[in-house]
């Protein structure tokens, strides 16, 4: 019986797939805690078929179904790529942890690369840029949609709990009776994107924490500021372009396809409950590849994401 996969532009077809595998390959984590031999970009460790690899991952998820939330989906996407790798093998994935009756954690990987066992957290996290340069030199002022997350939070969290699970006896008994070597190497990998101001798309990108590292491009403005913020963006570009929403399970990768809005397409966007998400892309050309992508935030965003570090 034939496979049939989704049309072209939605985010479980093989080319929507490959693009989400192409840019893992080439991303640089936000932040990286920890150490081991193990770098990035993974590009740079080995080439990986990802036309192949994302025919064989849309082949699975037509069959069991796509994962339902991003962040595992961006774990099987990552797990796929680390079995195309002939450097590295994955020793076990998701373990889950126990103390009696309480789940003390899960590790998320746990690898074999140049004769070392590395314990491995990955995250895929996207944060917005709160206050001045100033204040964004703190990881604190870096804040997730919904403002339920923080960079700094997940930092901590990382370097608390997660990193030395690995450490703990019940791991350490729990990897014995499975027979799987203890790690020798702890480290941390927090992927995603940075979201600038939308005031600062027209200037250079201001300075950001040496620690991380994030892609330009990503803007965010409050759903009040729309209009200001769509011009700011589309003015080097000019009318050939327009903008198209991104749905939620199309996050990861860079956006491909046409233009469904004009420049100016207010009325499409109603407020939203933690964000909305459009790439903006070229209206005439078959070069689809989004120029930028901007986030638009309630109104209320910055109100509940500021936290005066100086108090």
């Amino acid at each position: 019986m034939p496979i049939t996969h989704q049309t072209e532009g939605h985010a479980n077809h093989p080319a929507w797939i490959r693009r989400e595998l192409d840019w893992i390959l080439a991303a640089t984590p936000l932040a990286t805690l920890g150490s081991s031999p193990l770098k990035t970009p993974l590009l740079e460790i080995d080439a990986v078929d990802t036309e192949t690899l994302a025919t064989d991952l849309a082949d699975q998820w037509a069959w069991h179904g796509a994962p339902k939330r991003l962040g595992r989906r961006f774990e099987q996407l990552l797990s796929a790529l680390f079995e195309a790798i002939p450097s590295i093998r994955i020793l076990a994935q998701g373990v889950a942890v126990h103390a009696g009756e309480q789940t003390r954690g899960e590790l998320d990987f746990l690898l074999s690369y140049q004769d070392t066992v590395i314990h491995l957290e990955v995250a895929l996290k996207y944060y917005a840029g709160v206050g001045d340069e100033v204040a964004r030199a703190n990881p604190l002022h870096w804040v997730g949609p919904s403002t339920e997350d923080r960079l700094d939070l997940k930092l901590n969290h990382l370097l608390t709990h997660q990193l030395p699970l690995s450490t703990e006896p019940e791991t350490l008994t729990l990897l014995a009776s499975r027979d799987l070597p203890t790690p020798t190497h702890r480290h941390a990998w927090i992927f995603g994107r940075l979201i600038h101001p939308y005031t600062e798309a027209l200037n250079q990108t201001p300075p950001i924490p040496e620690h991380i590292v994030g892609p330009g491009g990503n803007y965010w403005c409050c759903h009040r500021d729309r209009d200001h913020a769509f011009r700011a963006l589309s003015r080097p570009v000019g009318s050939a372009y327009g903008w198209s929403p991104i749905s939620h399970d199309a996050l990861i990768g860079q956006h491909h396809g046409p233009a469904h809005w004009p420049l100016i397409a207010t009325a499409q966007i109603p407020h939203p409950e933690h964000h909305a998400v459009l790439a903006l892309v070229s209206r005439t050309t078959n070069d689809h590849a989004e120029r930028a992508r901007l986030w638009i935030l309630p109104d209320d965003f910055v109100a509940r994401a500021w936290i005066d570090d100086q108090a």
